[in-house]
């Protein structure tokens, strides 16, 4: 697919400050929005009623990645022993790649807006945590140049409605990314709310760590199985398969990107036509097989559109 946005030139991001003073977001979002919850509720509605046909026991689980530093000027990422004051006393709380980065597993539920309510939950008590014992948390989707980004990233996992067609949600679990990758373009600001953000999508800085054997973010709209270079992640292991969206930076608003990823498969399941024999097919995005940094594939940039949106509005 060729890119149909003007060029502009991301090499280096020189449209773009880093500046350390704005790893701290300024707005903790701790509480739950009742208007996002009202709109998130009536899209979750409408999921599972035109989803109903195709499949059942969809459930979401979370991630949340988060920095965690002794000092803001000079920059100093946390200690072990300060790590292991959030690992002690945050639930589901373990190491990362990143110099002093960290992550808080969400389990899988059918319960969506207590999900939303938990993250939020946790995100408060880490703040506090740090302000107790005289540290600073990031949600930042870049803290630190030429280090791992940090993601809140979303899994959706399902079962096909009929258990003698389980061959479809192969097939349902592809048609689901299509219908998010033809979405995120025009909402990518939504999921990266800070400047710092974009950083993460930074090509060459993605093509450094995945030298240096780390964990990257997406650069660009794709989708593959077992593929941690894609926007969406197709993971199928030998008991269980699950769709990985890793497009949102850790700053972003969890009920309005889950929002976003139910309005999404909506719009699809309503738009996109699919045969009687349940199979659905998209020449719009194809399976990345190899690195999705690779040029041969001609995807959308995620920095090249989110630098355009912020020329944009000035």
């Amino acid at each position: 697919m060729q890119n149909q946005t003007n060029h502009i030139n991301t090499s280096n991001i020189s449209q773009l400050k880093f500046d350390a003073q704005n790893l701290i977001p300024t707005i903790v979002q701790n509480e739950i929005d009742l208007e996002q919850n009202k709109i998130l509720q009536s899209n979750i509605v409408e999921f599972q009623q035109k989803s109903a046909q195709y499949c059942q026991n969809f459930c979401i689980g979370s991630e949340l990645e988060f920095y965690v530093f002794s000092s803001l000027s000079p920059l100093v990422s946390a200690q072990s022993e300060q790590l292991n004051i959030f690992l002690e006393n945050v639930a589901n709380c373990k190491t990362e790649q990143g110099n002093g980065q960290l992550e808080v597993v969400f389990d899988y539920t059918d319960n969506f807006l207590a999900l939303i309510a938990e993250i939020a939950k946790t995100k408060k008590h880490i703040y506090q945590l740090a302000t107790h014992h005289n540290l600073w948390v990031s949600f930042a989707g870049k803290p630190i140049k030429n280090d791992c980004g940090s993601a809140l990233q979303f899994s959706l996992s399902c079962l096909p409605k009929n258990q003698q067609n389980g061959d479809f949600i192969d097939n349902f679990y592809v048609m689901m990314a299509v219908f998010l990758l033809d979405k995120t373009k025009q909402n990518l600001a939504m999921l990266n709310l800070y400047q710092q953000d974009y950083f993460r999508y930074c090509q060459k800085d993605n093509k450094y760590l995945f030298s240096q054997q780390k964990n990257t973010s997406p650069t660009h709209l794709s989708f593959g199985n077992n593929n941690r270079t894609c926007a969406v992640r197709l993971a199928k292991g030998e008991t269980a398969k699950r769709l990985e969206y890793r497009v949102a930076s850790a700053s972003a608003s969890p009920s309005l990107v889950l929002s976003f990823i139910f309005s999404a498969l909506n719009f699809g399941l309503e738009n996109y036509v699919i045969s009687k024999e349940n199979q659905f097919n998209s020449k719009k995005f194809g399976p990345i097989f190899g690195n999705s940094f690779d040029e041969q594939y001609q995807l959308v940039p995620i920095l090249e559109n989110l630098i355009a949106f912020k020329i944009n509005i000035g």
